[in-house]
């Protein structure tokens, strides 16, 4: 029978530490939701792709703002202990991996790298999302890794989470741990059986120096790995050949006749990989930062008539024929576009003014040609 000893609680977490863990973990599914929606519009009918980005980008600001706030207001002490703990390796750490007799302290081996490589993550979060954001208003912030590696740490994060959840809720010896998370104390007899070094001296001098250099270690090699990749990493996206998807239902990718745009060659990996909604992004992200380029307005338009959004599609083409009147490309898109609108006289009309611009020989015209005989 259980006695008053085993049957008693101990404080495991402060009120600080419980307000930051559930304010990352609601920050992370906020921003987990939102990010899956934009990645597969499956998951979002109905919601428009702006409101999916701005949705996406409020619940990281919230997220930052709320850490900044707890972390600079709340028990400073006891936020340094933790992650003094946190930062400590130590034998029993060592032991601990090797499923060996131990005495961990509050933190076993497995929780302290954990929360070193979500520190880490959040980091590259934060780099990679703020580079996406501002690249969108300047391409002197576009780097060809960057939503590789933004989707690189989701990934990442999203294994740690699930594994995370999958010993807080359902794996029996370590479900009680939850308990400390959310009041904040651990039943003392489960303490003294997972952690029994919990209340005993911790190992100092040299050791535990060394040993907090080796974690530290973990989480400063997650980030410069994340960095260097968003930095270095190209594509070899280009280099495939492109799906079916990519050329239906109107003709082929329109080429570049000038020098071409980070946004617009990220674009058109992403599109030649099959992944159009990735690739619409980025074409939106070319289109704005150069809105007077017709082949880009073009191209925008022709990827939109892909996803399905005809009158964006028209609205663009349209936008792209009025900047280059002597394109038979543009005109093609959107002559194709508004027969499928069901503007056939409007349309016809753009496709007999393609055989005029492209001559009898052009492969727009030929295009035009076979379309018009169609009906």
């Amino acid at each position: 029978m259980p006695t008053a000893a085993d049957t008693a609680y101990v404080a495991r977490f402060g009120a600080t530490e419980r307000a930051l863990h559930w304010i990352h973990a609601a920050g992370f599914m906020g921003m987990l939701a939102s990010g899956l929606a934009l990645f597969l519009p499956a998951l979002s009918a109905g919601v428009s792709r702006p409101t999916l980005k701005a949705a996406h980008l409020g619940v990281a600001a919230a997220w930052m703002t709320l850490l900044v706030v707890v972390a600079l207001a709340g028990d400073h002490r006891a936020l340094r202990a933790t992650r003094r703990e946190f930062e400590a390796f130590e034998k029993d750490d060592a032991q601990w991996l090797r499923r060996r007799p131990s005495t961990p302290g509050r933190f076993n081996a497995g929780q302290k790298f954990h929360a070193i490589a979500q520190a880490a993550l959040a980091v590259l979060f934060v780099i990679s999302g703020a580079l996406l954001w501002l690249g969108e208003r300047n391409n002197a912030f576009q780097f060809p890794g960057s939503l590789a590696l933004h989707d690189a740490a989701t990934l990442i994060g999203l294994g740690l989470v699930t594994g995370h959840l999958f010993l807080a809720l359902v794996w029996p010896t370590t479900r009680p741990a939850l308990r400390g998370i959310v009041r904040g104390t651990v039943r003392a007899d489960w303490a003294r059986r997972h952690h029994a070094g919990w209340s005993a001296p911790r190992t100092a001098g040299r050791r535990a120096r060394l040993g907090r250099t080796r974690a530290v270690v973990a989480g400063v090699a997650l980030l410069a790995g994340g960095v260097s990749t968003m930095l270095l990493t190209r594509s070899s996206l280009a280099d495939r050949a492109p799906s079916e998807a990519t050329a239906a239902p109107v003709p082929a990718t329109p080429a570049a006749r000038a020098a071409p745009l980070t946004a617009l060659d990220q674009a058109r990996e992403f599109d030649a990989a099959g992944r159009l909604p990735d690739a619409l992004a980025f074409y939106e992200q070319a289109a704005a930062i150069d809105p007077r380029r017709a082949d880009v307005r073009a191209t925008l338009g022709f990827a939109l008539a892909r996803a399905g959004d005809l009158p964006r599609a028209e609205s663009e083409l349209r936008a792209a024929v009025r900047l280059d009147r002597q394109d038979p490309e543009a005109r093609l898109y959107l002559g194709t576009v508004q027969v499928q609108a069901g503007k056939k006289q409007a349309g016809r009309q753009q496709l007999r003014r393609v055989l005029e611009l492209d001559g009898s020989t052009g492969p727009n015209a030929a295009i035009a040609r076979r379309l018009l005989a169609e009906g």
